[in-house]
């Protein structure tokens, strides 16, 4: 996990034998709350400052609405049946299909929106709540987190980017806090390819962002403001 998300303090006597413990409560972070707190960009208005493969969950769009609220741009990008442009800032592309990554990031190139250098991906919430994943189900989860991911990659390799470009890849229960805990196996893959990434390729700036869906859904409040 990373981010703050406020701390507090218990503290307990330890009776005759003089001790004490103090136990320290931190609230975990969120999507929206550590993304936003990235520095805005002063050049909006002409460059796609922030690309977000959206989930249906809704993270996404909350996450885009915090940025476009300080005055960021947002494309926004969904899986679909083929490739299109469904508007200014919204496309669709093939999880499968590399090219379609190729073809987005020229796009926003070819069509005056500047320089491409932050990237959000949340599609691996997509997968949330398959606690009995069958086979195809995995396939499908790998093809959305692990595959997408990898195309984003290779096709920033292949148009060499002019600035340094920073990739947020976002999960839900990929990471046990404490012993025992049950983790996403479908979600849990991508953390593995973060890794890769974070070592062989430093320049990409990639983190990992690790959240718990069902604690946004009791307090909303808790989790986007």
């Amino acid at each position: 996990s990373t981010g703050n998300g406020g701390t507090g303090g218990v503290a307990g006597g330890g009776g005759s034998s003089g001790l004490y413990h103090r136990v320290l409560l931190a609230r975990g972070p969120t999507a929206a709350n550590v993304l936003a707190a990235q520095p805005a960009n002063p050049r909006a208005a002409q460059a796609a400052a922030w690309v977000v493969f959206a989930d249906s969950s809704g993270t996404a769009e909350a996450l885009a609405g915090k940025l476009r609220g300080r005055g960021d741009r947002v494309v926004m990008v969904n899986p679909g049946a083929e490739y299109q442009r469904r508007g200014p800032d919204w496309f669709e592309i093939r999880a499968a299909e590399p090219a379609d990554m190729t073809r987005l990031l020229a796009d926003l190139s070819a069509n005056g929106d500047g320089p491409v250098a932050r990237f959000v991906h949340c599609w691996a919430l997509e997968a949330n709540g398959l606690d009995d994943i069958g086979l195809s189900q995995l396939d499908r989860a790998e093809s959305f987190a692990c595959h997408t991911v990898l195309h984003l990659v290779q096709a920033l390799a292949a148009g060499r980017a002019a600035e340094p470009v920073r990739i947020w890849l976002v999960t839900n229960g990929a990471q046990a806090i404490w012993p025992g805990q049950k983790v996403s196996l479908s979600q849990s893959m991508l953390w593995g390819l973060g890794r890769v990434l974070i070592n062989e390729q430093p320049s990409l700036r990639c983190r990992l962002i690790d959240i718990n869906q069902a604690a946004a859904e009791r307090s909303e409040d808790h989790t986007y403001e």
